[in-house]
């Protein structure tokens, strides 16, 4: 009987039981939750950077007994601190529908021409990332219309004025906005990429013997169809923040 109880004991001190769950913060861009401890085990879910983990029971090998957003499994432990780094870590969570408004405080104001039945329509098919699409005038460079566009969602952008625009994309996930010195800011705080596309997009009136025709176009985020339904690559360059929110 006490072979078996120093046994039982020896075994119980040997793992690594935390006796209350800790918060840890990944540090990686992203982190598996796997359903066994071992690269091998199934990918539950992907833990984001900066996500807050509560750590159940760790082990010498490595892998821990993690949970997240009511999912238990195991991470490496490598990518798990206790710290934060979260540089947007005070940067309030904003949530946004899809539409044809300015994001807070981006200080757009909108020109929309009623009597024009035009649209510009915007199919977001990353299906995991959001997007906000700017209409900017190619003739001064000033933005007339801004839409946020949630992932794998489309939005007709319709009454556009005369005129021949550029568009400027911004998509990515997080999206947060702070506030200091009573200047306004906001961004994707994840995976944030910027493009401005150089075609012109002409939505002025096309006037023919047969009549007059409003131009009208479908953007699938790179891919572009106009009246004659054909597709066409619409390339676009990479640029700042500060640039696409000139």
């Amino acid at each position: 009987m006490r072979v078996s109880f120093l046994f039982v004991l020896a075994t119980f001190l040997s793992s690594s039981i935390v006796a209350q769950a800790q918060v840890y913060y990944v540090t990686s861009p992203e982190l598996n939750l796997r359903s066994g401890p071992g690269d091998n085990a199934p990918v539950l879910l992907k833990i984001p950077q900066y996500g807050a983990v509560n750590v159940m029971d760790t082990f010498s090998s490595g892998w821990w007994l993690v949970s997240y957003g009511g999912d238990t499994g195991f991470s490496f432990f490598k990518f798990l601190s206790k710290n934060n780094t979260d540089p947007f870590l005070d940067w309030e969570k904003i949530t946004l529908s899809t539409g044809d408004q300015p994001p807070q405080c981006e200080n757009i104001l909108p020109s929309y021409d009623t009597a024009l039945n035009n649209y510009l329509k915007i199919m977001d098919m990353h299906n995991e990332f959001d997007v906000i699409v700017k209409l900017v005038n190619a003739s001064n460079g000033i933005c007339i219309r801004a839409a946020y566009i949630k992932a794998g969602e489309s939005f007709f952008m319709r009454n556009i004025p005369e005129g021949n625009y550029l568009l400027k994309e911004a998509y990515g996930n997080d999206f947060r906005k702070s506030v200091k010195n009573g200047q306004c800011r906001l961004r994707f705080v994840r995976n944030a990429i910027y493009k401005r596309f150089d075609t012109t997009f002409s939505f002025y009136i096309e006037h023919t013997s047969e009549g007059s025709f409003l131009p009208y176009y479908n953007l699938e985020l790179g891919i572009l169809s106009g009246e004659d339904s054909s597709y066409h690559d619409l390339e676009g360059s990479e640029e700042n923040e500060d640039d696409f929110n000139k």
